[in-house]
C-alpha cells in the first residue's frame, strides 16, 4: 500500500486478497470477531499459550470446507512454516495495523477480492462487508468471487481481469 501511495508509477493497482485493508475499528458495531477487542485479546493468549490451536482455531474458522485430516495437515505444515515467535509477532501487528489512508490513497487503484464465508467470522461478509468498505473506502472495486482464492486457484482468473482492466484503463 505504501509503495502504491508513495510511488504510483510503479504500482498500477492493488490486489487485496485476504483480510480488508483497513483498521479492525472500521468493523465496529459489524459482525465479525475482528472488531471485538475481548475476542482479538483471547486469540493472542491462546497463541501465546498454545501455538498450535491458535493455529487450529483460525484455520478452522477460516476454512469450514476442510476434513479434520485437512485441517491437522494445515496445521502442521503452518506450524513448521512460521515459527510461533514469529507468527505471534505478526499477529500483534496486525491488532495494531492500521493501512486505512494508504488504501483510501488508492482510490480506484484498489481491487479488494472477498467471497461468501469470507474470513470465517474474523471480518464480516456479504452486504455487511460491502457496506463497511463502501464507507471506509468508497473509490475500491469490490470483486466477488465463489469462494476462496488459495482453495478454488481457479477464481485466480480475476487478478487477470483486473490486470486487463487497469490497463485498459491507463492505456
Amino acid at each position: 500500500m505504501r509503495v502504491a501511495t508513495q510511488r504510483p508509477e510503479l504500482v498500477e493497482a492493488v490486489v487485496c486478497v485476504g483480510g480488508p485493508p483497513v483498521a479492525r475499528n472500521a468493523f465496529e458495531g459489524a459482525e465479525g470477531m475482528a472488531s471485538s477487542e475481548v475476542v482479538v485479546n483471547a486469540l493472542l493468549d491462546m497463541a501465546q499459550a498454545d501455538y498450535r490451536a491458535a493455529l487450529r482455531t483460525v484455520i478452522t474458522s477460516a476454512n469450514p470446507q476442510m476434513t479434520e485430516d485437512e485441517i491437522r495437515t494445515r496445521v502442521a505444515v503452518q506450524s513448521e512454516y512460521a515459527a510461533p515467535d514469529v507468527s505471534l509477532s505478526r499477529l500483534r501487528a496486525w491488532t495494531k495495523a492500521d493501512s486505512t489512508e494508504h488504501s483510501k490513497a488508492l482510490g480506484d487503484r484498489l481491487w479488494i477480492v472477498h467471497w461468501p464465508g469470507f474470513g470465517g467470522g474474523w471480518f464480516p461478509s456479504g452486504r455487511e462487508l460491502r457496506e463497511v468498505l463502501a464507507r471506509a473506502l468508497p473509490e475500491s472495486h469490490l470483486v466477488q468471487v465463489d469462494d476462496g482464492m488459495v482453495s478454488r486457484p481457479d477464481q485466480t482468473a480475476v487478478v487477470r481481469r483486473i490486470s486487463s482492466a487497469t490497463g485498459a484503463a491507463r492505456s
